[in-house]
């Protein structure tokens, strides 16, 4: 009952937040109220984390740091937008990237997928903040999570996803009245965003 909610209410604005006390999120429709701290303490903790996984292991939607620099689903229906924007390597993505973030991503680039160190996990936000690769977590032989950076191309073939780019300024516009009526919510292009 709680995914085909929060299935609906993807589809219809395009982009969901996984949590947030004030936006529209996951935990806040599978809590059916605000979810303030960590969304593991809450009651419905099992149905949200349920809902969370389906949803990320699904055809519908991606996961990305998007709206706020928080994870946000996105929409099928939006990813020749996501993709286009994504794939620009525009300005806002490039200017002022570190030296170690510049490099990851290099490395990023040539391998197409690459498991990140820890010692690397500020690179690693750098480059999933600016969209210039796609970011997940994947559990290690150890238990523990490992961040992995993936090309966009490569993303596109995992998800089985034929690449249907359109114009970046037209993209970002489109992904902008998206959340116009977000109080608060900015996306990782807009002023005082990026560093």
């Amino acid at each position: 009952m709680s995914l085909a909610r929060v299935s609906r209410e993807l589809e219809r604005l395009g982009v969901l937040l996984v949590t947030d006390a004030r936006l529209p999120s996951v935990t806040r429709i599978v809590a059916g109220e605000p979810v303030k701290g960590s969304w593991w303490s809450h009651p419905r903790a099992r149905a949200i984390y349920a809902v969370l996984e389906a949803l990320e292991d699904g055809a519908a939607a991606l996961l990305v740091k998007l709206v706020s620099r928080k994870l946000t689903f996105v929409h099928r229906a939006l990813w020749p937008e996501l993709f286009s924007v994504a794939m620009a390597r525009d300005d806002w993505q490039t200017r002022g990237l570190s030296r170690s973030a510049t490099s990851l991503l290099e490395r990023v680039d040539a391998e197409k997928m690459f498991r990140v160190e820890s010692g690397s996990s500020k690179a690693a936000r750098e480059i999933e903040e600016r969209l210039l690769a796609h970011g997940s977590q994947q559990h290690t032989e150890t238990g523990a999570h490992a961040k992995v950076l993936t090309t966009w191309e490569e993303t596109a073939r995992l998800r089985d996803y034929r690449l249907e780019r359109t114009d970046p300024a037209s993209a970002r516009a489109a992904l902008e009245n998206r959340i116009r009526s977000w109080e608060g919510a900015k996306l990782p292009w807009e002023p005082g965003r990026t560093k």
